[in-house]
């Protein structure tokens, strides 16, 4: 159901979370992944539906805060969360970090708040994950607060710090209002995204260039004049 031509075994896919220290605005992430609170969160109907549908494994240790803990990290020093969006996978270690400032798009934030239970559960979203009060420790930015450049087709961006380090990019089509984050770290970049964004960019470039395999869409690009021959490595 995820992969075309994939086996119809069960497969792992990770939720993972980014770390950031920042010299002067201290420790930032980059989501929270999965903990034991979305067992809990699950427990009523129709949240159980998410359960059964995306099974999770949570083991003793794998939470954000945990292996925070083993790094040396205490949560209460996170000072701030962004959040890519507001998928339980993405947001269910959010409570775990109680002086976290959390830094979302507005977009995000309106296409999962004040919604129905079943409705909010068929979005993914599991209110009970954030913090009570989060609206009042949450900066959600506004469409026109993108104004720094992007990278590649991802035109626009934020910059968290105002110092360039950290830019949060607008990455549409998974999720409404969905962010990625572009780090600038002793001389090299990192550009954190979700595998859905991947995929959809990659589905959207072959349904353009209309070709169903990457072999086929770098031929195609090259004929077109889209890509030069140093894209191909032997």
């Amino acid at each position: 159901m995820v992969l075309k031509g994939a086996s119809w075994r069960p497969a792992l896919f990770p939720a993972l979370f980014g770390i950031l220290r920042h010299p002067r605005h201290g420790v930032t992430l980059f989501d929270t992944g999965y903990s034991a609170r979305f067992q809990r969160a699950t427990e009523p109907f129709p949240q159980r539906l998410y359960r059964w549908l995306t099974p999770v494994r949570v083991a003793l240790g794998d939470s954000a805060a945990e292996q925070l803990l083993r790094a040396g990290i205490a949560p209460e020093s996170v000072a701030r969360i962004v959040l890519s969006h507001f998928h339980a996978d993405h947001i269910a270690g959010a409570r775990d970090f109680p002086n976290a400032r959390f830094v979302a798009s507005r977009a995000a934030w309106d296409a999962v708040r004040g919604r129905g239970t079943i409705r909010s559960t068929a979005l993914g979203f599991l209110p009970r994950l954030l913090p009570d009060d989060f609206e009042a420790r949450a900066t959600l930015l506004e469409a026109y607060e993108f104004r720094t450049p992007g990278i590649g087709q991802f035109e626009t961006s934020h910059d968290l710090f105002g110092d360039g380090s950290v830019r949060l990019i607008p990455l549409p089509r998974h999720a409404r209002g969905q962010l990625g984050w572009l780090a600038q770290t002793a001389g090299r970049r990192r550009f954190l995204i979700s595998r859905h964004t991947v995929t959809s960019h990659i589905k959207n470039a072959y349904r353009k260039l209309d070709v169903h395999t990457a072999a086929a869409a770098v031929f195609r690009a090259m004929n077109q004049g889209l890509l030069g021959k140093r894209a191909i490595r032997p």
